[in-house]
């Protein structure tokens, strides 16, 4: 109430808009507008160890559905974790984030660095699987983040050379060059960079 009508409107008009945007999709408000459905539990199937797939079908949902349900649902499987405090029953969780370029956006961009960053004291393991670096060109910070995270790598075989430089600081330790990886992912299945117990590299 200290707050003058013109700061008031400027809080109060971004929320608005986002909410406008729920109540307006024919997706979006079924989902979030009703009562909660007790069969769906994603607490107790997380804590169980169980797998859940959700599927976003592209066809059918619009660019901002797709982000505000993904960005809803990996921000949901962090808080899950964080309340079970990492002593869940299950080993822990793997959050499988298929071609994530096609949902990120500048606000899960930084969710996910801070995800990153405290998932592993919760046993929350999040794997990204993408084709290149150059579909995150919207998102370059998000890159970096990757990059500077503790977080295993596979490489497969890729045309793009651009992804053997990007990733040659982990891959030193075995291949010489990047035309020596790019050749070693022609002939295996895929160049594997694991962290060992200690959160360090072994060679690829």
């Amino acid at each position: 109430d200290r707050l003058s009508d013109a700061r008031q409107n400027q809080l109060y008009a971004p929320v608005m808009r986002r909410i406008g945007q729920i109540m307006n999709s024919e997706f979006l408000k079924p989902i979030f507008c009703q009562t909660p459905n007790p069969d769906m539990d994603l607490f107790k199937w997380i804590k169980e160890g169980k797998v859940i797939i959700f599927r976003m079908s592209t066809g059918q949902l619009s660019e901002r559905v797709i982000k505000t349900l993904c960005y809803w649902i990996t921000l949901n499987v962090f808080l899950i974790e964080i309340s079970l405090g990492g002593v869940s029953e299950a080993k822990g969780t793997y959050m499988i984030l298929n071609e994530p370029h096609q949902f990120l956006s500048d606000g899960m961009v930084h969710f996910l660095e801070r995800m990153l960053a405290e998932g592993p004291k919760y046993r929350l393991a999040p794997v990204f699987i993408f084709h290149h670096f150059q579909q995150f060109k919207q998102h370059p910070g998000f890159v970096d983040m990757m990059m500077s995270a503790s977080a295993n790598w596979h490489v497969f075989k890729n045309t793009n050379s651009k992804v053997y430089d990007k990733l040659m600081p982990y891959l030193q330790g075995t291949f010489e060059d990047v035309q020596q990886a790019f050749e070693a992912t022609k002939r295996l299945q895929y160049i594997a960079v694991w962290l060992n117990k200690d959160g360090e590299y072994e060679k690829p």
